[in-house]
């Protein structure tokens, strides 16, 4: 699925036109693009498709996949400083700048039948054997349990991930329809956090089921 081999006949439509691993598209796009569900992310986000077939939400742009931007920064501080300036800089612009793949929101479901999943404990407990499968290591988090009117809970699972070139953190929100479950997952370099958590959760919280 991560490949980066993607053949000439294996490209999207919506990249048939496009020289470029990615392509920014329409809500309308996404939204028939996600089988069950749509989204609504600020206006001051873009929709991304790209080379693997993934639909992501972000604020920020397509520069080059090295992530220059603050990944090579040694100075927290001064990552920080940057991360402002960008999304001050992406709040007055039409053209962004960072990189989408250094903060973005994606989401998909499953059939209950499928996974089975039929309430909030299932999912959780099946949401953790697959954690602590990918990481093989203690996989330390947080959940917090939220009311909700129409899904009666949304499930959100805080964690970070240090790698050697860059720190993120991630939040990841399970809902819970008649027939499907939910996922929407949020990641970010953790200096771009504070800047795009409450904009990651209006996202979340716009998830609507298609009948």
């Amino acid at each position: 699925m991560f490949s980066c081999k993607s053949t000439k006949q294996e490209r999207h439509p919506y990249l048939q036109n496009s020289n470029k691993f990615y392509t920014i598209i329409t809500k309308e796009q996404a939204d028939k693009s996600h089988k069950y569900f749509k989204l609504t992310a600020p206006k001051e986000w873009n929709i991304y498709y790209d080379a693997h077939n993934w639909i992501l939400y972000s604020p920020l742009g397509a520069e080059k996949m090295k992530r220059i931007e603050l990944s090579k920064l040694k100075d927290t501080s001064l990552k920080k400083e940057k991360a402002r300036a960008i999304y001050e800089f992406n709040q007055q612009n039409q053209n962004k700048k960072g990189n989408y793949w250094s903060n973005n929101l994606t989401a998909h479901s499953k059939n209950k039948d499928s996974i089975k999943v039929y309430n909030y404990e299932d999912a959780i407990n099946l949401y953790l054997k697959n954690k602590k499968l990918q990481f093989k290591t203690d996989f330390n988090y947080k959940i917090v349990r939220e009311k909700d009117k129409r899904f009666g809970e949304i499930i959100y699972i805080k964690y970070n991930i240090d790698y050697t070139w860059n720190n993120e953190t991630h939040i990841d929100a399970i809902m819970i329809g008649d027939k499907r479950v939910y996922y929407v997952f949020f990641q970010s370099e953790e200096a771009y956090y504070p800047f795009y958590f409450n904009d990651a959760i209006e996202i979340i919280k716009s998830l609507e089921i298609k009948e």
